[in-house]
């Protein structure tokens, strides 16, 4: 049986997905580990250059290749992947994303055990560009030592506070998310980081483990940015999921209010520039 699953998520990333799965080779704990790889109906060659770069490796993979892509059609797939999952951990990585570190797994399971209240833990991330050049520049960068981060600083942090490919989960948490979860959330990862957080914080190492692609034209964030309907759909939705969770876990409603604050004055401004008022009405119905 593997300790950890490795859910990696790919769409049109032929050009990065070899860098990813050698990443995840490197591990030191590789042999404990198994892949559960869901791509989205790609376009590209990204499941024949993945299955190039995984060919002799002898990892065990579990292949949820989509012929139709969920996500254009609002359809959730997480719950399929950990019901695939066999390991204790789940590790996240997205295809464009990848692993600098060999012992990134190793060294969050023995965060892991030493801080036996958290589910989660996550590190550091080097920002590198669409052709690969790493930028001195670090994501969720919290200092040169290791800690506990409260469930407050997590949800303050509206999604951007752990790089998505640098967290490692506890399984078991999955048993406490509610159900409505794992419906259709385009920004999964914040619901994930907050709950994955609610019994004992957020595990933070230092290390740079991972490193996060940005500004290659196909990622998500580039192409909500560039179309204003898309941002303003987004901002709707974040305050959708924002009021569920607040009703949900009231202790940290406060926590939730800046991120709440942040949304709506972006939406509002981005409504206002091109006269779409009508978005206005919408997230303050959702906030009542």
């Amino acid at each position: 049986m593997p300790l950890v699953s490795i859910f990696l998520v790919t769409f049109n990333h032929e050009r990065y997905i070899a860098d990813a799965i050698e990443g995840i080779l490197r591990q030191t704990a590789a042999a404990d580990t198994e892949l559960v790889w869901h791509d989205d109906a790609s376009t590209d060659a990204t499941v024949e250059a993945g299955e190039r770069a995984l060919a002799g490796s002898g990892m065990g993979v579990k292949r949820l290749h989509r012929k139709l892509n969920r996500y254009s059609r609002g359809i959730p797939f997480a719950i399929d992947m950990y019901e695939l999952a066999e390991g204790d951990f789940i590790a996240w990585h997205e295809g464009d994303d990848l692993w600098l570190e060999d012992r990134k797994i190793a060294s969050q399971l023995d965060a892991l055990r030493e801080w036996a209240g958290a589910d989660i833990c996550f590190t550091r991330a080097a920002s590198i560009d669409a052709n690969g050049t790493r930028l001195p520049s670090l994501v969720s960068d919290y200092g040169e030592s290791a800690g506990l981060a409260s469930v407050q600083t997590v949800i303050s942090g509206d999604g951007g506070f752990m790089p998505t490919s640098s967290i490692l989960l506890r399984k078991g948490y999955v048993s406490r998310i509610p159900g409505w979860v794992f419906g259709f959330q385009p920004i999964s990862d914040y619901l994930a980081q907050v709950y994955g957080s609610l019994r004992g914080g957020a595990a933070y190492l230092p290390m740079v483990s991972t490193g996060y692609r940005i500004g290659h034209p196909g990622a998500w964030t580039v192409q909500t940015h560039q179309d204003p309907i898309r941002l303003l759909e987004h901002h709707c939705h974040v305050l959708t999921i924002i009021t569920r969770m607040k009703a949900e876990l009231p202790h940290y409603a406060n926590a939730f209010e800046p991120v709440v604050r942040n949304h709506l004055s972006n939406l509002m401004a981005v409504s206002l520039r091109i006269g779409e008022l009508k978005y206005v009405s919408r997230a303050m119905s959702i906030l009542q």
